[in-house]
């Protein structure tokens, strides 16, 4: 924008946005995103955000809003663009247009009138453009590493298990702790699982990494047991780098202060006999399930067992591990939650046919499967409350909402039909809460 001005303005009086602004409260200052805030400063501008409902704040603005959706985008409605350069060019052509067409009423256009009464007052603009920034926040790992999008970047050995914040553009990478830049990184692309390690990042001989290799994993697991020190085995065999293996051997063998060291042995034991190369989950999940646990014997009762009831091996009203863990593998989570719910409170479904408990089984896979979709679906639409819905509208009388008009558009109709909808109204009147209560219902019913 202040590209195509020529220069920064001293103050930006901005609409309330959900993108730029966070909170604007009548008596606290606003909070901005953080990398609106950075815009504004690389730009030396001050933010000034619109009241709630104040739409005199900027009026302007808005009444050149209107004047825009009928020149330009009206205008455009009706035509085809292959690519966003061949939109952007067609918006500039025509907002060119609008800015030099000639006033009614006086001499001069849009354009004239910001050259010689606006532009003499502009900031100069800074050398660079800005370039937008993204930030996360994340935890060192004990190999003196942050993970950013799949990729892996050094820093000082002194941060290891310190919370950072990762500022990251689209070539660079820059790691901050407690607001002070620490070290930097070309971003990294392509193969997932890179990693950028700067040398001088390395403690001299590990000092304080030195200790956690493959031998001192190899050793802990060796003090409770040969099955849990087979299974590190296993772990480390599967990566190509050894770092890599490091935050699963940990979580592995830090299940022994949960749940002891016999515990974890008995359910590495078990582990070994049903999979090739157990990992960390598979030996949590055997813990939580109790399979490690010595069966008690008991006398068989059978008055209850429903003579349609499938049992599986010696485990009666038990469930069976492989079973569970090829249902796993097989990428059904809510059927294995509930095989397991049924294995371990077998009276609770004495009572029903096999056909009946199946039917339990796929139904919870299948809302689990539409849940999981329309989560998908939510995320990547991106919208900025994806818990609003269309009964949460408020049909309040100043609103001068179309009631009928909403349950049209529940019907999801104008999609079919090709239409789009534009929603205008004052700052702060509830535009985006509808739009994304479109799009939630839009997300539920495909």
């Amino acid at each position: 924008l202040y590209g195509f001005l020529g220069g920064s303005s001293r103050l930006l009086v901005s609409d309330n946005l959900k993108t730029g602004v966070i909170k604007n409260r009548k008596h606290e200052d606003p909070v901005f995103n953080r990398s609106y805030g950075e815009l504004a400063e690389h730009y030396k501008t001050a933010l000034l955000p619109a009241r709630v409902l104040a739409p005199r704040d900027k009026a302007a603005v808005e009444g050149t809003v209107g004047a825009l959706t009928s020149r330009i985008i009206a205008k455009l409605r009706d035509k085809r663009f292959f690519s966003l350069y061949e939109l952007n060019q067609a918006i500039l052509r025509e907002l060119k247009a609008f800015n030099e067409r000639p006033f009614q009423k006086k001499s001069g256009s849009r354009y004239s009138v910001y050259m010689e009464e606006e532009l003499p007052f502009m900031q100069p603009l800074p050398e660079y453009p800005y370039e937008f920034a993204s930030w996360k926040v994340a935890t060192v790992q004990l190999n003196y590493h942050v993970s950013f999008d799949k990729q892996y970047y050094s820093v000082p050995y002194a941060y290891a298990r310190k919370k950072v914040d990762i500022r990251s553009t689209e070539r660079l990478i820059e790691i901050y702790y407690q607001g002070n830049r620490i070290c930097s990184h070309r971003r990294l692309y392509g193969r997932m699982g890179q990693y950028s390690t700067n040398t001088d990042h390395m403690p001299k001989n590990h000092r304080l990494y030195g200790e956690w290799n493959a031998d001192r994993f190899l050793r802990w697991a060796g003090d409770i047991g040969p099955s849990t020190k087979e299974v590190v085995e296993k772990i480390f065999a599967s990566y190509r780098v050894e770092e890599q293996a490091y935050k699963g051997c940990l979580s592995l063998l830090k299940l022994a202060d949960k749940y002891s060291s016999d515990r974890l042995e008995n359910a590495c034991r078990v582990a070994l006999v049903h999979i090739p190369s157990p990992r960390y989950k598979n030996i949590r999940l055997i813990l939580e399930a109790g399979q490690d646990l010595p069966k008690k014997e008991e006398p068989e009762d059978t008055s209850n067992i429903n003579r349609f009831t499938h049992l599986r091996g010696a485990e009666v009203g038990g469930m069976n591990l492989e079973t569970y863990q090829k249902l796993r593998r097989m990428r059904l989570p809510a059927f294995a939650q509930g095989y397991q719910e049924q294995s371990e409170s077998p009276e609770l479904y004495a009572s029903m046919t096999f056909d009946e408990r199946l039917t339990l089984l796929v139904d919870a896979e299948d809302d689990n499967r539409k849940t999981n979709k329309i989560k998908k679906l939510l995320r990547a639409s991106r919208v900025p409350d994806s818990s609003a819905h269309m009964a949460g509208i408020e049909f309040l009388p100043e609103r001068h909402l179309d009631q009928d008009l909403f349950s049209t558009l529940r019907t999801n109709e104008y999609l079919r039909k090709g239409l789009n909808i534009m929603l205008i109204g004052a700052t702060g009147s509830g535009k985006t809460y509808i739009a994304c209560a479109m799009n939630t219902r839009l997300a539920t019913s495909v």
